[in-house]
């Protein structure tokens, strides 16, 4: 179980560390917005003069969707976030942009207000899919597409391995152990089953660390706390901590002694009022 009190304030406490720590997620939108570009081109003759309406949600500081807005001036731009303080930031930095704090599981637009909605690293964050996604064909309008990346389950697998190990010995417990866990490709083509895919496809990135403090403290400063409600606290988690870097360091460190760090990228198109749809391995 995910607690959204929990993110919703951890997101908060860090918005304007975020886009100092962002690198990957910086990555992951632009390969996003590539995507979003290819779709356009596909559906309307001039993108750049295209006056469709498009909803962001998870929108952070405002990252992707000031990029769309500059490569579609024409677009009603509306951009959705959990976080009121990455609201705050994203409304000064883009004024010409709708910003609202809001949830994606219950998102505040009426039925078929928009032609586009896209989400880059978002959705690892809200515990009903289901609900989330049904609230994106409301929203949608008859044949609207619905873009967007997600982190995979290899995401930090190096990490919450070590922390695994680290918490089952401390506690000597064989029970699932308190950590986040990101979603298969296999689930979430399933959990898109009001959806016709049109694509669905993961990438690896790697990033090295020269210790595991400086990446949770990355982690922190994205807002991207462990999430679950039966995290330890206390000396128990400080001892188990300890030992996850123990673990990490003999097990997944480079020739030259860094840490290996695997982030791993869902990317998904999909439309309503389709009929085929088609299911690949690598973007």
């Amino acid at each position: 179980m995910l607690s959204k009190r929990h993110i919703k304030r951890s997101f908060s406490a860090n918005a304007l560390k975020y886009d100092r720590a962002a690198s990957v997620q910086r990555n992951i939108s632009n390969k996003l917005l590539s995507h979003i570009d290819k779709s356009l081109k596909n559906a309307v003759s001039n993108p750049s003069l295209w006056k469709g309406s498009i909803l962001d949600i998870g929108c952070g500081t405002g990252y992707l969707t000031g990029k769309i807005k500059k490569k579609y001036p024409q677009t009603s731009v509306n951009a959705l976030d959990l976080s009121s303080s990455m609201i705050k930031k994203a409304k000064e930095t883009y004024p010409e942009i709708d910003f609202s704090q809001g949830d994606a599981e219950k998102l505040p637009y009426t039925d078929n207000s928009f032609d586009l909605v896209i989400s880059a690293s978002t959705y690892q964050w809200v515990e009903n899919l289901e609900k989330a996604f049904k609230e994106v064909r409301r929203v949608l309008k008859p044949e609207g597409l619905f873009i967007f990346s997600v982190f995979g389950k290899n995401t930090l697998k190096e990490l919450r391995n070590s922390y695994e190990y680290a918490y089952k010995k401390y506690f000597k417990s064989k029970k699932n152990i308190p950590v986040h866990k990101f979603i298969s490709l296999g689930d979430l083509f399933d959990l898109l089953n009001n959806f016709q895919i049109i694509f669905i496809a993961n990438e690896y990135l790697y990033t090295t660390t020269n210790k595991m403090e400086t990446l949770i403290r990355r982690i922190k400063n994205l807002g991207a706390q462990n999430a679950h409600n039966n995290r330890p606290r206390g000396l128990g988690q400080r001892t188990v901590l300890k030992n996850t870097e123990k673990y990490y360091k003999e097990n997944f460190s480079t020739d030259n002694g860094d840490l290996i760090v695997t982030w791993e990228a869902l990317y998904c198109k999909t439309q309503i009022g389709i009929t085929r749809h088609s299911r690949a391995k690598d973007a």
